[in-house]
């Protein structure tokens, strides 16, 4: 099948470096993907960024080389040192691809389990990835079978019983850090990440503030979820003014620093739960920042019953790796049986012109001789064509068989 791809995630990656590999704008992604695409082995290309994974998904020729081709292209485009990055990503081919890319898509590999969001993400990945590709066919087709596998999940377990993610972790570690119902709360950003958070902390506290660096984003979001707003370019005169602050933009450079905080006499909670991180502050200001690898720890108390519950939905995973499988090798092996028919049928007649022009048979004759001889080879073709359609690619070689009857079937038949 030639799937292939490069995952570094929150599992063999610390924060500080997925916040270098993080693709959090288009323009850096279509950069990415078109310096991917350049390799000749490489015919199509999908680049998952969310806050806890970077997954290069690719469909190729063969694989040689081309983990260290990609690795290559993410330090060019990212800015990176190779050194750093090389021995850190988990690789995967073909079944173990399937699984892998099910098990994402599924959210058994997120950094909190059931969350449902990386679907969505998924989704806006492949739909990047088509706008700079004109046939991503074979990535589009087990991405679609991974949202498959993703709604049998879902609907036959209940690993999303409760569906959290990392906003509604943050806002219960917020919970638990401080009374959130009589504190004023800062929202800064205006994507999916911020959206869920205040919608969270809505069913505590009704104080709550949106400020964006784009105006318009922060009174737009902020009219939906009937709260109030602030202008970002005056974030540095009113930061100091909220205990409780959660921050999530798509800004490449940190946008709360040291120079912004004015000490106070109480203590403070951030929560930054942005790839990169938006804010780096010294510990001195008592001020404590949780990041999206700090969320971790509540994850871990909550986490024996997802676990049975993931046990079930990995069988379920395991059922669909092969259910593709078996659509795929059917989808290969239906040209193969109509190509064998075809070569046979061609070698029935040119076999019956030969026997007739020598005499061996009447022109009379030639209509009953060509049926029986059909029904000859169909007979002798059935046992065949049976175990072709049972093919097992552990067992035969899908090559060798593509060699047989599709490869050569315009040779001359003697």
């Amino acid at each position: 099948m030639n799937f292939f791809s490069i995952s570094y995630t929150h599992k063999n990656t610390s924060i500080d470096i997925r916040e270098k590999l993080a693709f959090n704008s288009d323009i850096r992604t279509s950069e990415c993907l078109k310096l991917i695409l350049a390799n000749n082995k490489i015919n199509e290309c999908v680049i998952l960024s969310t806050c806890n994974r970077i997954e290069i998904m690719c469909y190729v020729n063969d694989f040689i080389g081309i983990n260290d081709y990609i690795i290559k292209c993410l330090c060019l485009i990212c800015k990176i040192d190779e050194s750093l990055i090389k021995n850190l990503p988990d690789i995967y081919e073909d079944s173990g691809f399937l699984h892998h890319l099910f098990s994402v898509a599924s959210s058994l590999d997120s950094l909190v389990i059931g969350e449902t969001q990386i679907v969505g993400q998924l989704k806006n990945a492949l739909l990047l990835a088509k706008n700079y590709q004109n046939d991503i066919n074979n990535l589009e087709n087990v991405i679609n079978y991974a949202f498959k596998c993703a709604a049998l999940v879902r609907n036959q377990t209940q690993i999303s019983k409760n569906p959290v993610s990392v906003s509604s972790v943050a806002v219960n570690k917020a919970k638990e850090c401080i009374d959130i119902k009589n504190e004023k709360i800062l929202l800064i950003g205006s994507g999916q990440m911020i959206n869920l958070a205040a919608k969270h902390l809505l069913n505590h506290s009704n104080n709550l503030f949106i400020c964006s660096r784009t105006l318009q984003n922060a009174k737009n979001l902020a009219q939906e979820l009937k709260v109030n707003y602030l202008d970002y370019k005056d974030l540095k005169n009113f930061l100091n003014d909220f205990k409780i602050i959660f921050s999530a933009t798509s800004s490449n450079e940190t946008i709360i620093n040291d120079e912004m905080i004015i000490q106070k006499d109480y203590k403070r909670f951030y929560f930054d739960i942005a790839i990169p991180r938006d804010i780096n502050i010294s510990t001195y200001h008592n001020i404590e920042v949780f990041s999206v690898d700090d969320l971790n720890e509540i994850v871990k108390k909550n986490m024996s019953f997802k676990d049975e519950q993931a046990k079930i939905a990995y069988s379920i995973i395991a059922n669909m790796v092969y259910e593709f499988y078996n659509t795929q090798s059917k989808t290969k092996i239906t040209p193969i049986i109509k190509s064998m028919r075809l070569k046979a049928n061609v070698c029935i007649e040119n076999e019956l012109k030969k026997a007739i022009k020598k005499g061996y048979i009447k022109n009379s004759n030639e209509e009953e001789v060509y049926k029986f001889a059909k029904q000859v080879m169909n007979a002798y073709l059935h046992e065949l064509t049976i175990k072709i359609k049972n093919y097992d690619e552990h067992l035969y070689d899908i090559e060798s068989i593509n060699y047989l009857f599709l490869e050569r079937q315009n040779d001359e038949i003697h």
